[in-house]
């Protein structure tokens, strides 16, 4: 079976959990990106538009603050937009999900 390249997305506050499921996507020999090799001064929307282009899945680390996070909804839109699969993970048992 081929890897997976899946996009994660999550908000700064919920960066230990998100490592954590890529370093079990990983483990199971996918390819996930996560923006920790995002760099200040770099185009970042640019980046972020490129890796979701090139996603297989998307995975949403749902919590309160990603739910109000612009850049998680950008690219949760974006993902939508595409037609992206999506899986939703909610992390914090108190997230009302829209």
């Amino acid at each position: 079976m081929q890897p997976l390249f899946i996009f994660i997305s999550y908000s700064r506050q919920d960066a230990t959990i998100a490592n954590e499921l890529a370093r079990l996507l990983e483990r199971g020999g996918h390819d996930p990106f996560i923006d920790r090799e995002l760099l200040p001064g770099q185009q970042w929307k640019d980046i972020l538009q490129k890796q979701i282009d090139r996603s297989h899945a998307f995975i949403y680390v749902l919590s309160p603050t990603s739910l109000t996070s612009e850049w998680c909804q950008w690219e949760f839109n974006e993902a939508l937009r595409q037609k992206k699969p999506i899986f939703p993970i909610k992390v914090q048992a108190y997230t009302d999900v829209p």
